[in-house]
């Protein structure tokens, strides 16, 4: 498992959150593994106080199956709930871009374009959780953009299912199509080209579905 550095300010619960959800997305903590309080506790330095109402809260969220007097359990990927979490994404994020392409003022692109840079950078070097990151943070610039930042943290427990098959997708498919779907999108906001916008953004948050037949091969005890 990997163990992140505590942030400062960050309650131990919060933490023990944010590391499990971390590595639960990156199948460091794989689907069906068995999780233990005690060494939970140990890993991270914290009490079993901590890490029990984090265990709690990810099985509200579908991440943990608890099960009784045996302990807890990384829940297998389930395609439905894959499903219902693109379609929530799709729905608010091509408003997010129909809102980006009305938006009167010029805006500053540098961030946007940096991140790009970034993301061709860390593809070619095959670093799949940094590659996740960057591509989490251009759709986060552009709820920036379209001034709707809360709304962005709304969805943070709702695109986890999604986010555990996009990792998957860069385990096995190196591909540079999701790089240049964000740069599609980028470019059609900037001419305020709304249909490209909103066609761009459909087909790049449906390609797990042209993924879907490799992951199951490959990873078949991964999914429900």
């Amino acid at each position: 498992m990997l163990v992140l550095n505590r942030l400062s300010g960050e309650g131990a619960r919060e933490y023990v959150l944010r590391v499990l959800k971390k590595n639960i997305i990156e199948c460091a903590l794989k689907p069906g593994q068995m999780l233990s309080e005690n060494a939970l506790t140990e890993e991270l330095n914290v009490s079993r106080t901590p890490v029990r109402e984090a265990l709690v809260e990810l099985s509200k969220i579908d991440l943990i199956e608890v099960l009784p007097k045996r302990g807890s359990r990384v829940t297998k990927i389930n395609y439905a709930l894959v499903e219902e979490s693109n379609f929530a994404r799709k729905v608010l994020e091509k408003a997010i871009v129909e809102i980006c392409c009305d938006l009167e003022k010029p805006q500053d692109f540098f961030r946007l374009e940096e991140n790009l840079k970034l993301q061709k950078r860390f593809l070619y070097m095959s670093n799949q959780s940094r590659l996740l990151e960057l591509d989490d943070e251009f759709h986060q610039l552009l709820f920036q953009m379209a001034k709707k930042s809360h709304v962005y943290d709304y969805l943070e427990d709702i695109r986890i299912p999604f986010d555990r098959i996009r990792y998957l997708s860069l385990l096995v498919i190196f591909d540079l199509q999701t790089v240049n779907d964000h740069i599609e999108i980028l470019n059609a906001i900037r001419q305020r080209n709304k249909e490209e916008a909103l066609a761009v953004m459909d087909k790049h948050l449906s390609r797990y579905l042209y993924d879907k037949t490799v992951i199951m091969e490959r990873y078949p005890d991964y999914i429900i």
